[in-house]
């Protein structure tokens, strides 16, 4: 396992694509031209549907590893990023969707995290406007428990 550091000087990660090849080029010469031209058609259409999505999968990758770069590792796991430590292999799909759902974990985790400081705070502010009124300022009161929902 390498520190999250080494995957920061990767600038050029790319995302690891199957190749793919025609396995049924020989029946191909046989079709009629019509079917030919229809055949040819759906591939540029597939073709076209497989390069937008390969695209978006390397957008996706950049701004995981651009997360990486700022040196974002909020959520407190370490190990969120072992999968792509080898700085001369390509990831593949499943590794990027999976370095996603960890870092949208993480994201939620912080958001809550966030959202029972804020409902302290508010609970402590509260107090204090309370105690001000009285002319009494007191910290011990009990707080109440966070519920988000």
């Amino acid at each position: 396992m390498e520190p999250t550091t080494s995957i920061i000087s990767n600038c050029r990660r790319q995302l690891r694509i199957a190749s793919r090849i025609s396995k049924n080029t020989r029946s191909q010469l046989n079709g009629a031209p019509e079917e030919r031209r229809a055949r040819a058609s759906h591939n540029r259409v597939e073709k076209h549907y497989r390069n937008r999505l390969n695209a978006q999968f390397e957008s996706l990758l950049n701004a995981l590893l651009a997360k990486v770069r700022q040196g974002d590792n909020s959520n407190g796991d370490d190990n969120e990023w072992d999968g792509i430590s080898d700085l001369d292999r390509r990831v593949s799909k499943g590794e990027v969707l999976e370095m996603a759902r960890k870092c949208i974990q993480g994201l939620e985790r912080e958001s809550n995290e966030l959202q029972r400081e804020n409902f302290e705070l508010k609970g402590s502010l509260q107090r204090l406007k309370g105690s001000a009124s009285d002319g009494t300022v007191s910290s011990s009161e009990p707080e109440a428990p966070f519920n988000p929902n």
